[in-house]
C-alpha cells in the first residue's frame, strides 16, 4: 500500500515536472516568438550602419585622389601656361625689335614692289604629295605642274602643243627644280625647254618672260658655243642626254631638230572638285584654324610642352629669312587667306601663297603616321637653315616634321617671290571674301 502510494507521488510528480517543462518550453516559445523579429532588425541595423560607414570612408578617399590629382593637373597646366606666355613674349620683342630695325621709308618700298617673279617654290611631291592640283597625266613639283611628251617635235612646235595646253616650255628658275626634273626623264634622252635666243647673239631669254639673268644658269661644258656646223645656228636650249651625271644641264640646238620636250603650267590653287568630296572640302576649312580649333590647339600646346609659339616663331624666321628687311607680322591678316582661316579666292599672289600653304599644311596632317594631335602642323617644330636668302629644311627632321618644314619653306619663298599690296591688308572677309 505504501509501495504504491510512493509510486502515485512519483508518477504525479514527474507529470507535473513535464507539465512544468512543457508550460516552460511553451512560454519560451511565446517570448522568443516577439523576441526574433526585434532581434533580427538591430542586426541589420548593425550591418546597414557598417556598409554606409565604409561606403562614405571609400567615397571620401576617391574623392581626395581627384582632389589631389586636379591640383597636379592645376599645377602643370599653371607651369605650362606660364611657358606659354614666356615664349609668346619672347616673340611679340623679337618681332618688336625687327619692326623698328625697318626705317619707315624701306618698309613703304618694300610694300610697293613690282616685278616680283612668278612662284617657284612649294612643297616636294615626295614629302607631301599633292591630291588633285594637276590634270592626269601631269606630275606636279613646287608651285609647278610638269608633262613629259612622248613624241618628238621641233622647238617652235612644242611650244605650240604646250601652249594649247595652258602651259609653256618648262622654264627652269632653281637647282631643286633641275634635280627633280633630271629625276623624271629618260637619261638617254634630250629635251627642249624654255631656253631661247633671241635678237641677237648670246641674248638668251625664258618663254615665261622671266629675266634670264636673274636665274642660276646649268650649261654643259663649253656650252652654249652655237656650233657652225648648223645651218640655222643654235638658238634654243635643251636639257642634255647623259648617263654619267645625275643633273641634267643645258644644250643650245637647232631650233628645227625634232626632240621630245617637257611642258609646265602653273599649279591649280582650287583644286579639281571631281576629285574632292564635300567632306574634304569641309575638312580643308576645318583645318584653318577656326575659334573651336585655335582653342583645341592651345590645349594641345598645354600638354605638349606649348610648342605654339616656337612653330610660329620659325615660320616667321623663315619669311625673315627670304626677306631680309621685312617683318613677318605683315602677312598676318592678310587678304583672305594669310591668318586664322581662309575663305573665298585669293586676293592676289601673296594671299594665293597662303591658301597653298593653309592646302600643304591640311595634306600633311593626313599623311600616314602624321595623324596624331601632336603632330599637328600648327605646333610641330623642325630644324631648318638659313643662308644666302635661302631656307633648307634639315635631314635630320622626322617625315611629318619634313613635310610641314618644307610648307613653311615654301610658303616663305612664295612670299619673297610675290608682290605685297598694302590694300589687301586687314580686309572685310564678310565684304572681299565671299565663295
Amino acid at each position: 500500500m505504501g509501495i504504491t502510494i510512493l509510486r502515485c507521488l512519483l508518477h504525479t510528480e514527474s507529470n507535473q515536472r513535464s507539465t512544468d517543462i512543457l508550460v516552460d518550453e511553451a512560454m519560451d516559445s511565446e517570448y522568443h516568438q516577439f523576441e526574433a523579429p526585434h532581434g533580427s532588425s538591430v542586426r541589420r541595423e548593425q550591418k546597414f550602419t557598417i556598409e554606409k560607414g565604409m561606403k562614405k570612408i571609400v567615397v571620401s578617399v576617391l574623392y581626395g585622389v581627384l582632389v589631389l590629382l586636379l591640383l597636379i593637373l592645376l599645377m602643370v597646366t599653371g607651369i605650362k601656361f606660364s611657358q606659354l606666355n614666356k615664349e609668346v613674349t619672347d616673340v611679340k620683342l623679337h618681332l618688336d625689335r625687327i619692326s623698328h630695325r625697318i626705317p619707315s621709308s624701306a618698309s613703304s618700298s618694300a610694300l610697293h614692289t613690282d616685278g616680283a617673279k612668278p612662284v617657284q617654290e612649294v612643297l616636294l611631291s615626295s614629302l607631301v604629295p599633292v591630291r588633285g592640283m594637276c590634270r592626269e597625266g601631269w606630275v606636279s613639283f613646287q608651285t609647278s605642274c610638269y608633262l613629259l611628251s612622248r613624241a618628238a617635235a621641233t622647238w617652235r612646235k612644242a611650244e605650240e602643243q604646250c601652249r594649247r595646253d595652258g602651259a609653256h616650255l618648262v622654264v627652269l628658275n632653281n637647282v631643286e627644280e633641275v634635280d627633280y626634273i633630271s629625276k623624271i626623264v629618260d637619261i638617254s634622252v634630250n629635251y627642249w625647254i624654255g631656253l631661247v635666243e633671241r635678237d641677237h647673239e648670246d641674248h638668251w631669254s625664258w618663254v615665261d618672260g622671266t629675266d634670264f639673268t636673274s636665274t642660276q644658269a646649268f650649261w654643259d661644258d663649253g656650252q652654249p658655243d652655237n656650233w657652225d656646223y648648223r645651218e640655222n645656228g643654235e638658238d634654243c636650249g635643251q636639257l642634255h642626254a647623259s648617263e654619267k651625271r645625275k643633273r641634267k644641264l643645258w644644250n643650245d640646238a637647232d631650233c628645227n631638230l625634232p626632240y621630245r620636250f617637257i611642258c609646265e603650267k602653273r599649279l591649280s590653287l582650287t583644286p579639281y572638285k571631281s576629285k574632292l568630296t564635300k567632306i574634304q572640302y569641309f575638312l580643308t576649312v576645318a583645318m584653318n584654324l577656326k575659334t573651336s580649333l585655335l582653342l583645341l590647339v592651345l590645349t594641345v600646346c598645354t600638354v605638349s610642352g606649348a610648342q605654339l609659339p616656337k612653330a610660329l616663331w620659325q615660320f616667321g624666321l623663315m619669311i625673315e629669312c627670304t626677306q631680309t628687311d621685312v617683318s613677318a607680322l605683315k602677312y598676318n591678316d592678310y587678304g583672305c587667306w594669310c591668318g586664322f582661316g581662309g575663305q573665298g579666292t585669293p586676293r592676289d599672289e601673296a594671299d594665293a601663297c597662303c591658301r597653298t600653304h593653309d592646302e600643304c599644311y591640311y595634306t600633311a596632317r593626313r599623311a600616314p603616321g602624321c595623324t596624331a594631335i601632336a603632330d599637328l602642323p600648327y605646333i610641330l617644330s623642325y630644324k631648318f637653315t638659313c643662308s644666302n636668302q635661302q631656307v633648307t629644311c634639315s635631314d635630320i627632321n622626322s617625315k611629318c616634321q619634313a613635310a610641314v618644314c618644307e610648307c613653311d619653306r615654301v610658303a616663305a619663298h612664295c612670299f619673297a617671290q610675290s608682290p605685297y599690296n598694302p590694300e589687301n591688308k586687314n580686309l572685310d572677309p564678310k565684304v572681299h571674301c565671299v565663295n
